[in-house]
């Protein structure tokens, strides 16, 4: 990819570009992107370098150290050989970290980003990722959390997620339950339906009953949407007939 197509694009093609670039002009976000690349892919990750042709098309490469103290080498693991699901958490990483000025975006223009979607105001950028969890390993959930809630005080991006797993509402729970919405069928419309997750009639007990991430699985949050609630008992220990 030409290096000096560094503005990320939709397809993430040039994330390579993107990311040397984002080093040049941000070096501590870049220094952020290297750590959660460890903490998720291998401890032995020391760093991200870049390979430049002689035609300065850029590829970024994962440096790995192997060996002891006293007889250690680099190896050099480039983008072409990484795991889809590598990629698209350096493309996610990289989009947060780039929100102010390093995506290929125009003014209210939604495009998309290694399953992203991106559109620009004059109220910051608006990140939309489908699926969040594809790619991810269950236990690294709440590291790409905090990753888009940093993103979210340093540069203003706002990001909407879309997932269905457990593990990531279950790092989310506590924090970011009034921000969680869930989609379901309207029994009475057949037709799709947005609910605040606080405002779901068995909210409270399902959580009193285990992780959100418990309730989801075993379909409670949808029963509870679907049932008419029941205070009965509640009314008799009120006192209320």
């Amino acid at each position: 990819m030409p290096g000096q197509d560094v503005a990320l694009r939709r397809t993430g093609e040039n994330l390579s570009a993107a990311l040397r670039s984002l080093e040049a002009n941000d070096p501590s976000a870049f220094a952020e992107i290297v750590e959660l690349t460890r903490k998720v892919a291998d401890d032995q990750i020391s760093g991200i370098s870049f390979a430049t042709s002689s035609l300065q098309d850029v590829m970024l490469q994962l440096e790995e150290t192997r060996g002891g103290t006293k007889n250690t080498s680099t190896e050099l693991t480039p983008a072409r050989e990484m795991s889809d699901g590598l990629l698209r958490i350096l493309g996610i990483a990289t989009t947060l970290k780039s929100a102010r000025s390093g995506l290929d975006i125009d003014s209210g223009l939604s495009v998309s980003t290694t399953g992203l979607e991106v559109s620009g105001s004059d109220s910051g950028v608006l990140i939309v990722i489908e699926e969040l969890e594809n790619g991810l390993h269950p236990s690294q959930a709440h590291r790409v959390l905090d990753l888009i809630r940093n993103s979210h005080s340093e540069t203003g991006a706002r990001v909407l997620a879309t997932t269905h797993s457990p593990a990531l509402l279950d790092a989310a729970e506590g924090t970011l339950n009034d921000s969680i919405i869930v989609c379901h069928r309207n029994p009475t419309t057949g037709y799709s339906q947005l609910t605040a997750l606080t405002e779901l009639p068995g909210y409270a007990r399902a959580l009193a009953e285990g992780t959100l991430g418990d309730a989801v699985t075993a379909g409670k949050l949808v029963d509870d949407v679907v049932a008419e609630p029941d205070y009965s008992d509640f009314q008799k220990f009120l006192g209320v007939s």
